[in-house]
């Protein structure tokens, strides 16, 4: 049985050559070049969405949608200036995300892995992961999509939580409650992250049970004050106050929608043609799940859990097999653009580049989990990992992009960044980075041939278009 070493986790000290301003100015300015490049005017999919929520927000008539009110609320200001002048808001809106992403990767989660893994910062390695992610995912950081900041605010939950473990401070596990309902409601995923957060503060907080049981009374009670206009919501569309989110679609839930999705789906993008300017959803198909589904009634009959897990039960290879197509999918970050102008297929020399980096990055972090010389033992460091790789564990039964996997990108880029590499582990990294590069790479180069653009239903005989 695991045991968990309840110790405080005491980040080291900064080195001399360890500064933060200059990283983050010179991380906002490379992320705002970014997004002039991509120069997004135009949003569609859930990057349309989000801004047509905030205007709701203005409006204050936010509509009944699945989706929650806090990264509206965000984009609140930029959506002001918009309302107002077009230009102006697109470009407040591109140095907005500059600076809350330069703050992110060049300062807060680094410190968040230096406080987990003892890490050495200096200024020159706070600006690898974010040199990085604007390379990798430069939709990301020029859309209004929530992958960013829910990790954002996820990290910073965790950072929080982190340093009131060391300190005692109920008041920082009330502020990180907050924070955390925040990304729940942004990200609906994350609840899994809140799950292990709430873990984290009962384990680590105090050893005796009074004090374990205040701290995530206070961390929840913070999470309630952010629920309460969620709350409100609720109320007033579905005549309850409870403080989730209510993501039924036309009667099933999404969750298992998405599951059923995953099926028959490896990933999907949107293609905008550069000619039309149109969105095009691009689906990549899995015949063994949708045979599998037809054979057990078709998509719109198992839209639930129970049914999905009695079909895993009876199918257990099958279903390994289509969730380890999902999780090469999801390392395959050709799509870093993620409204692409440019077939998927016509980008295996992006493929295998990111391909090998992630990869190498990935042994770079389970070298740090398992062998750095941290204060915080083996069980607390793979705890405060799994806080924030819980959404990318979730999301591999559902359908896939590849930006679901950011907070495993980002962990990885750390690695890369911070991790001292060791030459007698080396060769066995670059080993194990090299097969898992070839067999992905071999794998999402002959999936993505083969695009679809009807929704996953119509890929199920005797189901609806």
């Amino acid at each position: 049985m695991t045991s968990f070493d309840t110790a405080p986790v005491h980040a080291p000290a900064a080195t001399r050559n360890d500064s933060q301003a200059l990283p983050f100015i010179v991380a906002a300015a490379i992320l705002f070049t970014v997004q002039l490049i991509i120069d997004a005017r135009e949003f569609t999919g859930d990057a349309g969405a989000y801004w047509a929520l905030s205007s709701a927000i203005i409006d204050g008539t936010f509509p009944q949608t699945i989706r929650g009110y806090a990264y509206p609320l965000l984009l609140t200001p930029f959506r002001l200036v918009f309302d107002h002048s077009q230009p102006a808001g697109l470009l407040f809106l591109k140095i907005g995300q500059s600076i809350g992403y330069a703050y992110a990767f060049s300062i807060l989660i680094p410190n968040l892995y230096r406080s987990i893994f003892g890490a050495k910062l200096s200024t020159a390695s706070r600006l690898i992961p974010s040199i990085l992610i604007a390379s990798v995912f430069p939709g990301l950081i020029s859309y209004p999509l929530s992958d960013a900041p829910s990790l954002g605010l996820m990290a910073l939950a965790l950072y929080i939580t982190v340093k009131s473990i060391r300190s005692k401070s109920f008041y920082g596990l009330f502020a990180a409650g907050a924070i955390c309902y925040l990304t729940y409601n942004i990200r609906t995923i994350y609840l899994f992250s809140f799950i292990a957060l709430a873990i984290v503060v009962t384990t680590f907080f105090a050893k005796d049970i009074q004090r374990r049981a205040a701290a995530l009374t206070i961390f929840l009670a913070g999470s309630l004050l952010s629920a309460l206009p969620q709350m409100a919501i609720n109320y007033t569309h579905h005549a309850t106050v409870s403080p989730l989110l209510v993501t039924d679609v036309r009667g099933a839930s999404l969750f298992a929608r998405q599951l059923t999705w995953g099926m028959v789906v490896d990933r999907y993008e949107t293609y905008i043609d550069p000619g039309t300017g149109k969105a095009t959803p691009t689906f990549y198909a899995n015949k063994r799940g949708a045979a599998v589904l037809q054979k057990n009634g078709g998509f719109i009959a198992n839209q639930s859990f129970t049914k999905i897990l009695t079909m895993m039960a009876n199918h257990p290879v099958t279903f390994a097999q289509i969730y380890l197509r999902h999780i090469a999918s999801a390392l395959d970050a050709r799509d870093g653009e993620v409204y692409t102008k440019q077939p998927s297929a016509d980008k295996n020399p992006r493929s295998v580049l990111f391909l090998i980096i992630v990869t190498f990055g990935i042994t770079q972090l389970g070298k740090a989990i398992f062998f750095a010389s941290s204060q915080a033992s083996v069980s607390a460091r793979m705890l405060h990992t799994l806080t924030l790789l819980a959404p990318c564990i979730a999301i591999i039964p559902g359908a896939i992009e590849t930006r679901f996997f950011l907070p495993l990108y980002c962990l990885a880029y750390c690695a890369l960044a911070f991790q001292q590499i060791s030459r007698r582990a080396l060769v066995v990294q670059l080993g194990i980075a090299a097969i898992l590069t070839a067999g992905i790479y071999s794998f999402a180069a002959d999936s993505v041939k083969s695009p679809i653009h009807a929704r996953p239903e119509s890929y199920v005989l005797g189901n609806p278009g």
